[in-house]
């Protein structure tokens, strides 16, 4: 027996390879041979036994993304982590139908913190923003987030005012209140440059197991049309719904 093929070897491995899946949301076969210093064939093994026991779940496009079972690793349902474990495969999908970058974020007072981004497959894409914090009056997943609040909560959130910002269009309370207007009437928020020049988003808000968050797809501007809106919020909203509604 190899050392690679050795009970502590292989236990060793798979641990590495929970965190692995963890931290990146999907794999490759390649990709795990390549950091785990073993072969094709162990990988696939590795991967195999983390499909079966329901750790990983295969992708269309034959690779591996977290699966239900991530779930029991978590805190407890209501907690933030275990809402990624269970969006992560779904944002996957999401990336993969739209060819763009997708988030997952919750909020935090004022400003939203990113849990997790799948970039999507162009050369040209918008970047990871996990673990990032932003205003949430400047992104489309928190200004769909803030649309969910009582506007009396939300005079209270932002009773300092409204944080200046050189992208942001929202400089007053009575701007906000006229913003989050328009998101609750079309069911999406929309950020055209405001968090970064050059990136336009959409954004819906959803709930499952008490935690409240948000998805979204970020688009260079130069690929985002006002037609394109309709066919990125149709596929958003149709994930946010499968988030909420998965056992």
């Amino acid at each position: 027996m190899t050392s690679e093929e050795s009970p502590s070897r292989s236990a060793s491995n798979a641990l590495r390879l929970v965190l692995m899946l963890a931290e990146r949301g999907r794999l490759r076969v390649m990709t795990v041979a390549e950091e785990l210093g073993v072969a094709p064939s162990t990988a696939h093994r590795l991967l195999t036994t983390l499909l079966q026991s329901g750790l990983a779940a295969q992708h269309e496009d034959r690779s591996y993304v977290q699966g239900p079972a991530f779930v029991r690793l978590r805190l407890a349902p209501s907690h933030p982590e275990a809402l990624l474990a269970i969006a992560v495969p779904h944002m996957t999908k999401l990336s993969a139908v739209t060819g763009e970058t997708t988030h997952l974020m919750i909020r935090q007072d004022a400003t939203v913190r990113f849990l997790h981004s799948i970039e999507g497959p162009a050369a040209l894409r918008v970047a990871s923003r996990t673990g990032v914090v932003m205003p949430a009056h400047l992104t489309s997943g928190g200004k769909a987030l803030l649309a969910t609040m009582t506007d009396d909560a939300i005079r209270d959130l932002y009773a300092g005012g409204i944080p200046d910002s050189p992208t942001g269009r929202i400089k007053t309370i009575d701007d906000l209140f006229e913003e989050l207007a328009q998101v609750r009437k079309r069911g999406y928020a929309e950020n055209m440059g405001q968090s970064e020049p050059g990136i336009s988003a959409v954004g819906v808000a959803l709930r499952r197991n008490g935690v409240q968050a948000a998805i979204s797809v970020s688009v260079p501007s130069t690929r985002y049309q006002r037609g394109r809106s309709k066919e990125l919020v149709s596929v958003l909203t149709t994930t946010a719904a499968a988030i909420q509604a998965q056992p």
